[in-house]
């Protein structure tokens, strides 16, 4: 094997493997990425043996080949090189070359056969969406997915395409996200998969907006296809709950509040919360939110006062700040809406405008005063 490539391209498309790479492994094998090399375009693939990426990338080719290479290494040392051209060799015994014009570096590598094979056989295609919808599914859900390997159904985001709309949703029991893209348009037979987090993640991080992800899939596994790059990932198996039976329907105390100044104001109190339960309190009356914190620990208590938008009842419940806050950040408007019923249950959080083409909800359970 020998090819030239330059030192951007190639490291570009380095980095789009090494956070497939797993940090722990038994599988010595599982910290290379396979390289394949015919007809002017080098074939990388890097698997975790739950997601597989595979690159098409293409090459100033000499001589066809197979090997396995070190990833993190080999990044690591392509990283640094100048941005001029780099020729890669194969010797003997899989040892690799790097050739720069001011230097060359070998490392040793592996059998490629020892490799594990691409997966998915037989792949439909089930949806096509742009690269800006695709991102936008996964940045406001992926916050939410539950980091409980006891409940694996909720580790993944839930994915829900029909002839009308397409969906994303995440929970880990304490908040739900979801957004519900209308100007989607599929086909008649509705699929949805629960997808894990990372692999959705890894996508929309190598994705452009205006580019046009396809999704397919076969068995248990997914395929998303990114131009010339395409994601293989295992499906999360099991049913997912029941969402919509949680969102409350008739939560008719709103509160709207500008999300700014009500993010800095929880961001601060929250640093006398407790750091176990992260509690800070609402008080609600009339035109104003008491925003409170305190820790009988370290004796700390701080306490702001917010102007708000609210005609209810007085009225006091307890958050987790973080959840609060993380549910701030997705908010893309001046304004944010809480749509409340009582201190004891879940209230529902949107921006108070957003786009026609799709609707965005989380919700947030309340927590324990103390």
């Amino acid at each position: 094997m020998k090819f030239t490539i330059n030192q951007d391209l190639f490291s570009e498309v380095l980095q789009k493997h090494v956070p497939v790479i797993p940090v722990r492994t038994t599988l010595p094998i599982l910290n290379s990425i396979k390289w394949d090399l015919a007809d002017g375009k080098l074939k990388m693939h890097s698997t975790d043996l739950e997601i597989t990426l595979v690159t098409d990338t293409e090459v100033d080719m000499e001589e066809a080949g197979s090997v396995a290479v070190p990833a993190r290494k080999l990044s690591e040392i392509v990283r640094e090189l100048p941005r001029e051209p780099i020729s890669v060799s194969v010797e003997e015994n899989f040892r690799i070359k790097i050739q720069g014009l001011t230097g060359f570096y070998h490392l040793a590598g592996s059998d490629p056969d020892d490799f594990p094979a691409v997966p998915g056989d037989n792949l439909q295609q089930r949806f096509a969406i742009t690269g800006k919808c695709f991102k936008r599914m996964v940045e406001k859900t992926s916050f939410a997915v539950s980091r409980d390997d006891m409940r694996p159904t909720l580790c993944g985001i839930f994915l829900q395409a029909t002839s009308s709309d397409i969906r994303a949703v995440s929970t880990d029991g304490h908040r739900l996200s979801k957004l519900v893209d209308t100007t989607y348009k599929g086909e008649e037979k509705p699929y949805e998969a629960i997808v894990p987090v990372k692999a959705l993640n890894l996508a929309a991080k190598n994705i452009r907006d205006d580019a046009d992800i396809k999704v397919f899939s076969s068995g248990n596994y997914l395929m998303i296809e990114l131009d010339s790059d395409f994601l293989y990932t295992r499906l999360i198996e099991g049913k997912y709950p029941q969402y919509e039976n949680v969102i409350p329907k008739s939560n008719s105390i709103l509160l709207t509040a500008n999300v700014e100044a009500l993010n800095a104001s929880v961001r601060r109190v929250a640093i006398f919360s407790n750091s176990l339960s992260r509690q800070v309190r609402f008080a609600l009356s009339e035109g104003q939110i008491l925003v409170t914190a305190e820790d009988n620990e370290t004796g700390g208590e701080a306490e702001e006062r917010l102007s708000v938008d609210y005609q209810g009842g007085e009225m006091l419940i307890g958050y987790n700040a973080n959840y609060v806050l993380e549910a701030m950040r997705q908010i893309d408007a001046e304004d944010v809406k809480f749509s409340i019923g009582t201190p004891d249950s879940a209230c529902i959080i949107e921006p108070l405008s957003q786009d026609d083409d799709y609707n965005f909800m989380m919700l947030l359970m309340p927590v324990r005063l103390t």
